[in-house]
């Protein structure tokens, strides 16, 4: 290809067929670490990003190409990950879009959406607060107002409903107050909800509640972190944050955080976008009462027998402190200067036998 990169609908370069060896993900961390948008199909990401290593080795491939941040395992991002000025686009990029927040989670090199799932918008969380930190940026303002955008974005996709009732209080300041609404039970359908998949997290036995003799409600329980429960193969006892969960759709494993319950996501799965709820059984509100009085119960018994047990293992250490075997024998069998006629009786019986062996030899 002679003609400029810009006008190239190929990678048949130099520069590109290294791009071409990059993974995915590596090229998407590669564009984000460049301030560059990660979003696009696969030929479009990967000429992105060899436009921009031409671009800085000033469109001399063979003397510049990707050597600094491009080829081979896990290239796609070491040049442009040492270097200062990316972290300085990445902050323009972060500040220029500040309240598109499913893009500045993006510019972590994981796609995100406002359906994702929060154990996905942590991940890219942390990716970019780890670079746009004021602490790892000498405090600059740039760094404080990006990583303000950055929490900023996390908490509005990971919990919409705190600005909702934010923002309905700020409509009605100004208006007489009313008198305080009971706080009534929440209840919603289950349009595009399912009873997902559980596996054990040790013996990846399949965990349901019909095999194990539960109610359905256990389901409700389990995935809101209300109560854990007991594997039916290995009697390993694990809750929601531990256990094993799948996608309903592409049936593959995606990670689960109890406040996505009531929240319709997308598992981040490559190839697969589709929406899902959690399904929500029928559970009358004294059943639910009596089940978290049962767990408080068993919390307090359990906290109250480690208590014992740490309070034991104390006065245990307290009694042994640092003696040694032949001290603790001293101070707690024999009485006071016993011991030095014990090891004199021993010494005479083994010289003793050691006598009457040599004699019959």
């Amino acid at each position: 290809c002679k003609m400029p990169w810009a006008n190239v609908p190929c990678l048949n370069t130099t520069t590109g067929l290294k791009v071409k060896e990059m993974k995915p993900a590596e090229v998407r961390k590669a564009l984000c670490d460049a301030g560059l948008s990660p979003v696009g199909d696969r030929a479009e990401l990967q000429k992105r990003l060899a436009v921009h290593f031409t671009s800085l080795s000033g469109g001399k491939e063979e003397k510049g190409g990707v050597s600094g941040g491009g080829g081979g395992e896990g290239g796609g991002g070491e040049g442009v990950d040492n270097s200062g000025s990316s972290v300085v686009d990445l902050m323009e990029a972060i500040n220029a879009n500040e309240g598109d927040f499913a893009f500045i989670l993006s510019l972590s090199g994981k796609i995100v959406k406002a359906t994702s799932s929060k154990a996905e918008l942590r991940k890219a969380y942390f990716i970019l607060s780890s670079k746009v930190h004021p602490d790892k940026n000498a405090n600059s303002a740039v760094s404080k107002k990006s990583f303000q955008a950055v929490l900023e974005s996390f908490e509005r996709l990971a919990n919409p409903e705190k600005f909702e009732e934010t923002e309905q209080e700020e409509e009605d300041d100004g208006k007489p107050a009313k008198k305080r609404k009971k706080t009534e039970r929440f209840t919603r359908g289950n349009g595009g909800c399912y009873p997902t998949r559980i596996r054990c997290p040790r013996c990846k036995d399949n965990w349901n509640t019909k095999n194990l003799g539960l109610e359905d409600a256990a389901y409700n329980f389990l995935m809101q972190g209300v109560k854990q429960y007991l594997c039916g193969g290995c009697f390993l006892r694990f809750g929601c944050m531990t256990a094993t969960h799948f996608c309903p759709h592409c049936k593959k494993t995606f990670e689960y955080d109890p406040e996505d319950y009531h929240r319709k996501i997308t598992c981040g799965n490559n190839k697969c976008d589709k929406t899902f709820g959690f399904w929500m059984f029928k559970v009358s509100e004294m059943r639910e009462k009596e089940i978290r009085i049962e767990v408080k119960k068993e919390n307090e018994a359990l906290a109250k027998t480690r208590a014992q047990q740490r309070r034991r293992g104390a006065r245990a250490d307290k009694r042994v402190g640092t003696q040694t075997n032949e001290e603790r024998f001293r101070n707690n069998c024999l009485p006071s200067g016993s011991l030095t006629i014990v090891l004199d009786v021993v010494g005479c019986w083994r010289g003793a036998c050691k006598k009457t062996m040599l004699g019959t030899s």
